[in-house]
């Protein structure tokens, strides 16, 4: 998220967020949704990096989903299981109001797949909850449901 990179919609401000399908760079949500008017594609040569197969990624959804499960990521480490929320407490989270009305937020929306297909998610999640109070406040969200789930 540099601030080097223009807008390539308006050209006229920092292109501070990516177009989670072809990885443009655009500086608002009236920019955004312009953007989104025209279909646009992944771009052959970030796919062709990350899957071996051109024709296999191209026809993939590309909307947030991830290769790869949580569980076989693991370093093999069990510890990190207690930290996982249970099923029954995800099924909740699809129906809590206020993490739906947060998910409607386009913002949000693009950035939780940019998140997740990021080569170090990890950064790029502390970089956008400093950055960006919306997503910190949804990350908190997320956060504190998921703790209640498992005290109650």
């Amino acid at each position: 998220m540099s601030g080097d990179i223009s807008c390539t919609v308006c050209k006229q401000a920092a292109g501070r967020y990516k177009c989670p399908t072809c990885h443009i760079r655009y500086c608002s949500v009236a920019c955004f949704k312009t953007h989104k008017e025209q279909p646009c594609q992944v771009p052959i040569s970030h796919e062709t990096q990350d899957s071996g197969s051109k024709e296999q990624s191209v026809n993939e959804p590309t909307r947030g989903t991830r290769q790869t499960p949580i569980d076989s990521q693991s370093d093999g480490d069990d510890d990190d299981q207690e930290y996982l929320p249970s099923p029954a407490t995800l099924e909740q989270l699809t129906k809590d109001p206020a993490i739906l009305a947060a998910l409607e937020d386009p913002i949000i929306r693009t950035l939780i797949p940019e998140i997740i297909n990021s080569k170090n998610p990890l950064a790029l999640l502390e970089e956008v909850t400093r950055d960006i109070p919306a997503f910190d406040k949804f990350k908190d969200q997320l956060l504190d449901f998921v703790k209640s789930a498992k005290d109650a």
